[in-house]
């Protein structure tokens, strides 16, 4: 039974540091994330100027 305790310590403590790993990143993915709608949505706003950009 100490392989099953150490082997669910090791898992409980792996979790716990994945939750820390994406409540750190989270905010940065998500600005990403807002940055890149609005670079696709400016990009194809001035894609249907036509071909001359005007």
């Amino acid at each position: 039974m100490d392989a099953v305790g150490g082997g669910w310590h090791a898992f409980v403590t792996m979790v716990r540091w994945l939750a820390m790993a994406v409540g750190a990143t989270a905010p940065f993915l998500a600005v990403a994330a807002v940055v890149l709608v609005l670079w696709r949505l400016l990009r194809r706003r001035g894609g249907k100027a036509g071909p001359d950009g005007g």
